[in-house]
């Protein structure tokens, strides 16, 4: 188990240029590992172990293999999850993930999680969907049977199909695993876990709006492709009192924000009739991908 009070006493033993000092050297071994990934990942080849996505050996097991780009199978799991914890599993996908689409192929939004969980989140990546549940009977260990640690479940799905199903292995989590998820929890003002720069999804994208959403869409251009954009945006223009709204004015700025690539929503503001109530919404899009649900036995 984690000793809090321990952690704590060491991080307030430590100066705020520490601190930074910490901070900023984890900031740089990210980028220097991504950077490694990213180099390997264009030649289809995993940063890992050197190989090419489509082998598999047994005697080194590899996050790669959760690609499918080789023969990996079901029973080959173990071999995985018993090397690897759930941050340095996630943090793979998510790499994975953000080369295709950047941001929108991770779901980990809190108001989408089922409550009671201390995960839930699905990543999306080509034609294959994994998903991360853990609820807090599952995080403090079920007392009384054979799975008493602490562990995670785990979903894969591959065109829509199961693979890995979530009640077939319970995934223990490691020791820096459960640092980060109980400080993270427990101590939220002093220790923050995520994915990093290069690891983010949705959560982090809608934060950035609720953030300053002004500039967020002053960040933004227009889509055509619903599949390809982060954010739907949504926009109600009600006119002002003994004032109309033209149509033709509509159609123009419709036809303005095609051709700039500019949002309709952020023309509508500037360019509608100043008593006009305009009310933009910006919400996820519709191509983040469904937190798929576990259902948990009941005794």
């Amino acid at each position: 188990m984690i000793d809090e009070i321990k952690i704590l006493n060491k991080f307030k033993s430590l100066t705020e240029d520490e601190r930074e000092l910490i901070n900023l050297k984890y900031a740089e071994e990210n980028h220097r590992q991504f950077n490694e990934f990213k180099s390997a990942y264009v030649n289809d080849e995993c940063y890992l172990c050197g190989k090419s996505f489509k082998t598999i050996s047994k005697e080194t097991p590899c996050l790669h293999w959760l690609l499918r780009r080789c023969k990996f199978k079901t029973k080959d799991f173990p071999l995985l999850y018993n090397k690897y914890g759930y941050v340095n599993i996630a943090a793979f996908l998510r790499w994975c993930a953000n080369m295709e689409k950047p941001l929108i192929n991770i779901n980990d939004l809190p108001l989408e999680m089922p409550k009671g969980k201390v995960l839930s989140s699905t990543i999306k990546w080509k034609n294959i969907e994994w998903t991360f549940d853990c609820s807090e009977s599952d995080f403090k260990g079920h007392a009384g049977t054979a799975v008493e640690y602490p562990h995670y479940h785990f979903q894969m799905r591959i065109d829509g199909m199961q693979f890995i199903n979530f009640n077939t292995f319970h995934l223990p989590f490691s020791n820096d695993d459960l640092f980060a998820l109980t400080m993270g929890r427990n101590h939220p003002d002093k220790f923050t876990h995520n994915f990093g720069q290069f690891g983010m999804g949705m959560e982090a994208a809608m934060a950035f709006v609720e953030d300053d959403p002004e500039w967020a869409l002053e960040s933004m251009s227009r889509s055509d492709d619903e599949a390809d954009s982060t954010y739907h945006i949504s926009t109600l223009a009600i006119a002002g009192e003994g004032e109309k709204i033209s149509g033709d004015l509509i159609a123009d700025l419709i036809e303005e924000s095609r051709v700039t690539g500019v949002p309709l929503s952020k023309l509508m503001q500037e360019r509608l009739p100043e008593k006009t109530n305009v009310r933009t919404l910006i919400s996820p899009s519709e191509a983040v991908p469904e937190i798929a649900k576990r259902t948990e036995h009941k005794k």
